[in-house]
């Protein structure tokens, strides 16, 4: 019993030393249209998960259909939710380089055909 509980202290305190290795940066922007969050979760020197959410702020109704670019990630025929808003998370990689806080993240947006958006997102 006494062995047990040992066992599961040692395994919560690898997790959350594991977890305290892990760096979080934050970029966002908005433009006329649009407004982007993006979070970067860096594991080690080369392993990264990204998570998004991109929403519409413009005065005009929603869009029916969307192409946006942001960071190496390229979408086509994307749908907004109801609320104007994509979310996206979980997409990273392994053996690849990270992101770094000094990097401009770039993104840019089609929608309907007809408007175009870009900025940089810090």
């Amino acid at each position: 019993m006494m062995l047990q509980r040992v066992s599961i202290w040692a395994i919560m305190l690898l997790f959350v030393a594991a977890c305290q290795n892990q760096d979080t940066l934050h970029f966002s922007n908005e433009g006329d249209n649009w407004e982007v969050d993006y979070t970067v979760n860096i594991y080690d020197e080369n392993s990264q998960s990204i998570d998004y959410a991109i929403r519409y702020i413009g005065e005009e109704s929603l869009p029916e259909t969307l192409n946006y670019s942001i960071g190496s990630t390229t979408v086509t025929g994307e749908i907004l939710s109801e609320g104007g808003v994509i979310e996206h998370s979980g997409s990273g990689c392994s053996g690849c380089a990270v992101t770094r806080e000094d990097d401009d993240i770039e993104f840019s947006i089609e929608w309907d055909d007809e408007h175009e958006e870009s900025f940089v997102l810090e």
